[in-house]
């Protein structure tokens, strides 16, 4: 990440009519997702929603086009999820391992770098890709198995038009398409075969508002 950064101001700093701008913006998400493990046949799809803030460095290049740095300056934590497995004969089965299981994920560090074109005056096409941390914390009662983070990476595409206030700050309103490589991790430490756990199929649309101010 540092290397990509440091590459990218370096390109930005030989344009000397780069412009600079920063700017908020608040994006709302909603995606599909799979979820399922390789120690059994269970598998779960749910719609995942969220709306998250962010701040951005923009550098415009002065020939239509603008490159840009995208942060979350927080982490987005994840639901608690507990399972409480039994012990002894429950029915036709025997249950081998008991205890309460804890898990949640939360992801960090998500960084986007991104490229905008502009169409005309108003209406700009932006696309980006991203990297964020995936963190595991897990208490796993029923088995004393542990789970590594993982890394995701996505692309980005959106359509935006901007809006100058006439106060000095740009208002900007884009929709778009977002879509995460496959994450899975595989489970160590635990007394019997490895399980690995996947989430899949991370899509879906997005809508952003953005407001900048350019120096």
């Amino acid at each position: 990440k540092l290397f990509v950064i440091s590459a990218l101001f370096a390109a930005i700093a030989s344009v000397s009519s780069a412009q600079v701008s920063i700017g908020i913006s608040g994006t709302g998400i909603s995606m599909d997702a799979t979820g399922s493990e390789t120690t059994s046949t269970e598998t779960r799809t749910e719609t995942l929603e969220a709306i998250y803030g962010s701040v951005f460095v923009e550098f415009d290049t002065g020939m239509g086009f603008s490159l840009g740095i995208d942060v979350l300056p927080y982490t987005i934590d994840g639901e608690n999820v507990t399972n409480v497995r039994g012990s002894g004969n429950t029915g036709t089965a025997v249950a081998v391992d008991s205890g309460t299981n804890r898990v949640s994920v939360d992801i960090e560090n998500h960084l986007t770098l991104y490229g905008l074109k502009n169409l005309n005056d108003d209406v700009y096409v932006k696309f980006g890709i991203s990297e964020a941390d995936v963190l595991t914390d897990e208490h796993m009662g029923a088995t004393s198995t542990s789970y590594p983070d993982a890394t995701m990476n996505g692309m980005h595409l959106s359509l935006g038009t901007a809006f100058d206030t006439g106060a000095g700050v740009t208002v900007r309103a884009e929709a778009g398409y977002s879509e995460y490589d496959d994450v899975s991790v595989t489970g160590t430490g635990g007394d019997g075969t490895a399980n690995t756990v996947s989430a899949k199929d991370l899509s879906g649309p997005t809508v952003k508002i953005s407001l900048v101010k350019a120096f």
